[in-house]
């Protein structure tokens, strides 16, 4: 995510159904961009790949999983579960890199 230099700058993505990160995928900040400025609204779920790392507040319709290893920055929201392979992490922002 590229904030060009604007600390203010808000992005929002919106899927009708689920997201699905492939292993060690990685959502990069750049330029002023913050991890609680980046909303990721999804019709039914997550699924993040093993070792992924995900920028951003999630709200997903039903199921959110973090894959093995997998870091997510950010709050994971969901009608139904949230759950956690082995070893991953759900981080405060206040720690989120470029946060």
């Amino acid at each position: 995510m590229d904030a060009k230099g604007d600390s203010d700058a808000v992005f929002i993505f919106v899927a009708a159904t689920t997201l699905v990160t492939c292993a060690k995928a990685q959502i990069v900040l750049l330029n002023g961009a913050k991890a609680d400025n980046i909303y990721w609204v999804l019709g039914t779920a997550l699924t993040m790949g093993a070792d992924s790392l995900m920028m951003g507040n999630v709200i997903a319709g039903t199921a959110i999983t973090v894959g093995s290893r997998g870091v997510l920055f950010g709050r994971a929201l969901a009608q139904t579960a949230v759950s956690c392979e082995t070893g991953c992490i759900i981080g405060d922002l206040a720690n989120c890199p470029g946060s």
